[in-house]
């Protein structure tokens, strides 16, 4: 994946945060997707230190 695809895949996921903290989502999901976003992060950290 490239950056633009993984900030996009941020950005979607933004609205599942809300969803938590308004309980509709959880606790489970929300720690999968927190990982997930953090793999994302990282993944974008790692191909602009590239750059």
């Amino acid at each position: 994946m490239d950056i633009i695809e993984l900030k996009a895949h941020l950005k979607s996921s933004d609205y599942k945060i809300l969803k938590y903290i308004e309980g509709q989502l959880s606790y489970d999901e929300y720690n999968t997707l927190k990982e997930q976003r953090q793999n994302w992060r990282d993944e974008i950290n790692r191909i602009e230190s590239q750059s």
